[in-house]
Parts: structure tokens; sequence; C-alpha cells
């Protein structure tokens, strides 16, 4: 091995390309072997370090969003639901617009009829497309921000918030009071 050989993982790992470090060797065999031009080998390096960064961004939105576990629209039952247009929640899934344009989504219904559901199905297809998404229960997100504004640290709160694309807020309609349960007027 020669010099810039040797010192080549340190300098990707100072450029913070950890697809390089882990496919160089094993992409520059490939490239050799069935004759690729330089360009192709550097691209075919690109293309790796950015589906890792993708799968990367995606598996830290996940872990950031906190939504329930198992709620994506496959395992939703449409029949359930009277009046529920199926074909109108697949739209919202798959067409993101309406994100960009800062629409507001409100999904009504009785308790468990599967509101949750579909609002954790949208939040996922939101990450899939690389939308940064948060999800609260309403009675947390007062939590946290009462406990702001009694630190004082109101506005970093709400600017940490602003920071979402999209927040999905559960159970809007009730809050806990005294320990028990209440609806609100919305």
């Amino acid at each position: 091995m020669n010099s810039a050989t040797v010192s080549l993982p340190l300098m990707l790992k100072q450029l913070r390309l950890s697809a390089f470090i882990e496919q160089w060797e094993t992409i520059a065999d490939k490239a050799l072997h069935d004759q690729w031009r330089p360009e192709q080998y550097l691209s075919e390096l690109c293309h790796i370090e950015l589906a890792s960064r993708t799968d990367k961004r995606q598996m830290r939105y996940v872990k950031e969003l906190q939504l329930p576990t198992g709620k994506h629209l496959g395992g939703f039952d449409f029949t359930a639901i009277e009046g529920l247009n199926k074909a109108r929640i697949y739209e919202l899934a798959d067409n993101h617009d309406w994100i960009r344009q800062g629409a507001n989504l409100l999904l009504f219904g009785a308790s468990g009829v599967g509101k949750t559901h579909l609002a954790s199905s949208l939040g996922c297809s939101l990450i899939e497309t690389g939308i940064c998404v948060k999800f609260y229960s309403v009675s947390a997100l007062f939590q946290q921000l009462k406990e702001a504004k009694q630190s004082l640290k109101l506005q970093d709160a709400l600017n940490k918030l602003d920071k979402y694309p999209a927040l999905i807020i559960d159970d809007i309609g009730y809050v806990k009071k005294n320990g028990t349960r209440k609806q609100c007027a919305v």
C-alpha cells in the first residue's frame, strides 16, 4: 500500500464520509474487475454515501417522532369508519404538498376508531420522503410547554417545535384535569 492509500481512511473520516470508509475498498475491487472509469467508481461511492445518509436521517426522524409502533396504512381497517375516503387518505400519504403549503389536517371521530393510527401512518409516509415529523399527545405537549414557561425557556421550546414541518398532536379534544379526563370544547 502506498502512503495515499494508507491515509485515505483518515481523510474520509475527517470528511465524515462513513459509507466511503466502509465501502471504498470493496467498490475499488469491483471497479478494477469490471474496468470502470474513475468517474463511475466515484459516482458509485457517492451514491452509496447518499443512500446511507438518507437511511440514517430516516432512522433519526423515526426515533425523534416517537410514534406509536406498528401504525401503517396497510394495517388500517377502512371499513370500520363509515364515510372515510380511503383514496383521499392515500393521496395525503403520497402527495405532501399540503405540508409544504402549511395546511392543517384535523381528524375527528369517536374514541377508538383509528384517528391515531391514521395520523401515525401519515407521519410515517412523511418521514419516508425526508420530512421531519414530531408526535405528541396534547397533554404531553401542554406539560412540556408549561415546564418550559416555568423555567423561562418557553421561546426556546417553541423554536424547537418550529423546526418540524409537521406536528401530530393526538387527543386534542381531551385534557387531564385533576386526574380525570374531560372533553374540551374545541
